[in-house]
């Protein structure tokens, strides 16, 4: 997306500016943790010292934080660039060699990066805002960056505490396949997007025919069983016709009814477009396996998260807010 584009730039070229935020957002948890320790009855310097070991190392937090945002590689692949300029100028055989192997190297990366920005650096078609949009993630220091998904409890939860987000939704990053039926038809294979009630309300997309997921859907387990179209998947299945509207479809041999179609350009927050999208309280009618616990299990992490920022809120003061919330999270989910 462009907004990752503009951190990447931001990150490279104004690293003391980078530095400076990331401390205020740091500073910012920590008197987070402090309050609500004071808050218990604390004294201030014993509230100081609980909020610094749930927090832990200050350094330690810094460093896995420039890990994983944007244009962390670049100062790697700098380092490596002066270290290799050292040993190539010692050695001119190996000197050939190498710039042999780049070659064919620098070729492969580029095609990579070429799939990469077309898929994953887009900007969002059909969001409205996408300025205020944020990515929420989890992230593990497991001897390299990550970026890592939540359980649906998580969600719940970060989605209850947070006074800085208008909304989060939630997704399914990995779309699995399913088979897909009418009345009187024959199957064919589709591929379904499992998000949270409130999905299209917070990304600002509406819908052309009928409606999208909302508030009246329910969040219990099979308590909403519908569906919304994508707007290519209804040109091709069922010729634009807007009377799809309560039509019931079948999906891995489960009832559904259509309640809506987005419009077109709309293709979801996943690199693979979904042909329909599904609520999270119907996984277990995708997935009759293990559907059921992917609703209540702390440590069953599949969904990514995103949210909204409030008016006048800056990231800087949304992301020091999730980072307090992350760390009051149980065990299981960190």
């Amino acid at each position: 997306m462009f907004a990752r584009v503009r951190s990447f730039v931001r990150n490279v070229l104004s690293r003391d500016r980078v530095e400076r935020d990331l401390d205020d957002e740091l500073q910012a948890a920590l008197d987070l943790l402090v309050d609500e320790e004071l808050e218990r009855g604390k004294s201030p310097a014993d509230a100081r010292r609980a909020a610094l070991l749930t927090l832990g190392g200050i350094e330690s937090l810094k460093v896995q934080v420039r890990d994983v945002r944007a244009g962390a590689w670049f100062d790697t692949v700098l380092g490596d660039i002066r270290y290799a300029a050292r040993l190539l100028v010692r050695n001119p055989i190996f000197t050939l060699t190498a710039a042999l192997s780049l070659a064919i190297g620098i070729g492969a990366t580029t095609t990579i990066f070429t799939v990469a920005n077309g898929l994953l650096l887009r900007s969002a078609v059909g969001v409205s805002d996408s300025d205020r949009l944020v990515d929420i993630s989890r992230t593990e220091n497991r001897g390299g960056p990550g970026i890592d998904p939540v359980s649906y409890p998580d969600y719940l939860e970060v989605r209850s505490r947070t006074t800085t987000l208008e909304g989060v939704y939630g997704y399914q990053l990995e779309l699995q396949p399913a088979s897909l039926r009418l009345e009187n038809t024959g199957a064919e294979r589709v591929y379904p997007g499992v998000v949270t009630s409130n999905y299209f309300e917070v990304l600002g997309v509406p819908a052309i025919v009928g409606r999208t997921f909302g508030m009246g859907d329910g969040e219990e387990a099979g308590s909403s069983p519908v569906v919304v179209l994508s707007h290519r998947f209804w040109a091709r299945r069922f010729g634009s016709d807007p009377g799809v509207v309560g039509r019931t479809l079948y999906l891995n041999g489960y009832p559904f009814t259509v309640v809506g179609v987005v419009p077109e350009g709309f293709l979801g927050m996943t690199v693979v477009a979904p042909d329909v999208w599904v609520p999270a309280s119907m996984i277990a009618a995708l997935n009759p396996e293990s559907g059921g616990r992917l609703l209540v299990t702390r440590g069953a992490d599949w969904m990514m998260l995103g949210g909204r920022l409030k008016p006048g809120v800056s990231r800087a003061q949304a992301s020091a807010q999730i980072v307090a919330i992350g760390l009051r999270l149980p065990a299981s989910s960190r």
